[in-house]
């Protein structure tokens, strides 16, 4: 029998080209690991036009939505995004 682990695990879901509030993170891979108790779930991507609905900002306390790169898909923005996602990524410290 596996033991619990006694502090939560972390995932961060990235991706730059994704919206922060795309379906597919957010509703299959994260409500996924959320099932799972002590778990915590980033979801990192595309910032959209307006602000994250309540719905999914107050959705689970578990639940962490960042915007790493806004705007056009073709611009030089999309760039710096990248240094965004590696500064995220040792800040969340997800486990493994």
């Amino acid at each position: 029998m596996v033991a619990a682990p006694s502090s939560p695990r972390r995932f961060l879901l990235a991706s730059v080209l994704k919206p922060v509030d795309d379906t597919r993170m957010r509703g299959k891979f994260a409500q996924t690991l959320l099932a799972e108790p002590l778990t915590e779930v980033h979801i990192a991507g595309r910032g959209t036009a307006g602000d994250l609905p309540q719905s999914l900002a107050q959705d689970s306390s578990r639940l962490h939505h960042h915007r790493i790169f806004g705007g056009s898909r073709l611009s030089l923005n999309r760039l710096a995004a990248q240094g965004r996602y590696w500064r995220l990524l040792r800040g969340c410290g997800p486990t493994w």
